[in-house]
């Protein structure tokens, strides 16, 4: 992976996709941090790691400094989970893009994907990307 990661400006993953990778289970903002640091050195720009019911942590360079940002699921019934991932991923890309807010942009796909959870299916997700994005 490490020789590839100067290509990336994110990497999001799942938590047993982390786990995979790192050994443990990321739990904690220092564990956010221990997993993080070198893909950041290595030049990603943010890492996310989605946590389902649990929300999204997050590690990104400001200035010279990490900073993590845990985010909590949003609270909807939940429905369907299929495609929250890649619904947070496109959502994270889409607004970043557009802003260069990682923060917003991160907070817009949280949202977002949980909000994807609530129902079966996808029509309804360009009445919510158009209302947020």
């Amino acid at each position: 992976l490490f020789p590839y990661t100067k290509l990336f400006r994110s990497l999001q993953l799942n938590s047993f996709e982390a786990k995979l990778l790192n050994g443990f289970e990321i739990k904690t903002k220092i564990d956010m941090v221990i997993f993080s640091k070198p893909l950041l050195e290595a030049g990603v720009k943010v890492i996310s790691i989605t946590q389902g019911c649990y929300g999204v942590i997050s590690c990104y360079k400001k200035n010279k400094n990490i900073e993590v940002l845990k985010l909590n699921a949003i609270s909807v019934k939940e429905v369907d989970a299929t495609g929250c991932g890649d619904t947070f991923a496109s959502t994270f890309v889409a607004s970043y893009l557009k802003s260069s807010d990682i923060i917003s942009s991160l907070e817009k796909a949280n949202k977002i994907a949980g909000l994807k959870c609530s129902f079966h299916g996808f029509e309804k997700m360009e009445e919510i990307i158009n209302s947020y994005l």
